[in-house]
């Protein structure tokens, strides 16, 4: 598994040299950027994790390097950190107002930046898993209120049971399914089968089993392993 990766903008090869070992001994990955046209080249290749960019580079502001960042898919929402070594009353205000996640003060402390770094990376780690988790589940509602749809239009007589098939299909991305009908006496009976080249019992038996398990998974109302 990538360790989390963390992208140092800094002019100075010292304060760099030092951030990046910092880091390094507590298990990340570094790549370092000298100025902001290169941190920016990273940024888009790379998707660093988390941002820590000087104020003042030789090309452009931190805070010009951060508005580019903003832009780009990749470090959209990651945390970007200022470091600067003097912060006047008037610098600080405008600093806080362009977005940085947090403001570090040189000459930082090794455990200040590591203890700063993994609050923040950890940070967007779990909300990065709540976003997929809630798109996962976002994606799965589609489907189960689209299959719904379908086999509720079945019922009513107003969608053949075969197109029904063909959208229950659809909507959950797969190329081969079948539609078994329950009889007034409880009796499984295959209705219809999609995306088998020939006879499609022996098939659908060995996917989805036998007319006995099929029978109590209708019955318990939860997948049967």
């Amino acid at each position: 598994m990538r360790p989390p990766t963390i992208l140092v903008v800094e002019d100075d090869p010292s304060t760099r040299e030092l951030f990046r070992l910092t880091l390094e001994g507590a298990g990340y990955a570094v790549l370092e950027a000298p100025d902001g046209a290169t941190a920016l080249e990273l940024a888009r290749s790379e998707a660093p994790n988390l941002v820590l960019v000087d104020l003042l580079l030789p090309d452009m502001s931190g805070i010009e390097v951060l508005q580019q960042l903003r832009t780009l898919p990749t470090t959209e929402h990651a945390p970007v950190i200022a470091v600067s070594g003097f912060v006047s009353q008037r610098e600080d205000v405008r600093v806080a107002g362009a977005g940085f996640t947090d403001v570090l003060l040189k000459p930082v402390e090794p455990s200040h930046l590591l203890h700063t770094v993994q609050v923040f990376e950890r940070q967007a780690s779990l909300n990065d898993g709540l976003v997929r988790r809630s798109a996962l589940q976002a994606a799965e509602l589609a489907v189960v209120s689209a299959i719904s749809e379908a086999l509720g239009r079945a019922v009513s007589g107003e969608v053949p049971l075969e197109e029904t098939l063909a959208r229950c299909l659809d909507a959950g991305g797969v190329s081969q399914g079948a539609l078994y009908l329950v009889d007034e006496e409880g009796s499984l009976h295959l209705a219809g089968a999609i995306g088998y080249r020939s006879d499609p019992l022996p098939a659908v038996a060995s996917c989805f089993g036998h007319a006995d398990l099929l029978r109590q998974v209708m019955l318990s109302g939860s997948v049967v392993a």
